[in-house]
């Protein structure tokens, strides 16, 4: 059996690390920062969700598409990481036909009112980039073992 090439190993190193990095920050903050988010009254509530979400839009589906694009470099090799890199870029699609309307509704501020279960809502939401990103890492890490 031929061994790996060391660059070969530097991409897979890097496409599951950062796929498992990008699903344990989507679970992080929804199982950790959306319930003391929630602790807030709603005019502060929508003002620091706001804040997390324009800096987690601004470095996390960078980081990710990354690790996706490393995925499909991967899968001319293996055809087990081309499903990686699906469920990596998967991420978008998700993000803009599940959580669009919870997100633009708390981005616009048009149900004050509404903000706690807005916000809890998209904190539930937001684990299921969590979930493609972590099957992702898990099926990149099972192909990287065999």
């Amino acid at each position: 059996m031929a061994e790996t090439p060391f660059t070969t190993r530097l991409a897979q190193v890097f496409a599951i690390t950062t796929a498992a990095g990008v699903a344990g920050s989507n679970f992080g903050i929804s199982c950790f920062l959306v319930p003391r988010l929630l602790e807030s009254p709603q005019s502060l509530l929508l003002q620091q969700w706001r804040g997390v979400y324009h800096g987690v839009k601004a470095s996390l589906p960078a980081i990710g598409g990354l690790g996706g694009l490393m995925f499909f470099y991967l899968a001319y090799q293996w055809k087990a990481y081309l499903a990686c890199g699906v469920l990596t870029v998967g991420v978008g699609p998700y993000t803009g036909l599940v959580m669009a309307k919870t997100e633009n509704q708390l981005i616009k501020g048009l149900a004050v009112d509404k903000a706690h279960q807005l916000v809890g809502q998209w904190g539930r939401l937001n684990m299921g980039k969590g979930v493609l990103l972590g099957a992702a890492a898990l099926l990149g890490a099972w192909t990287a073992l065999e």
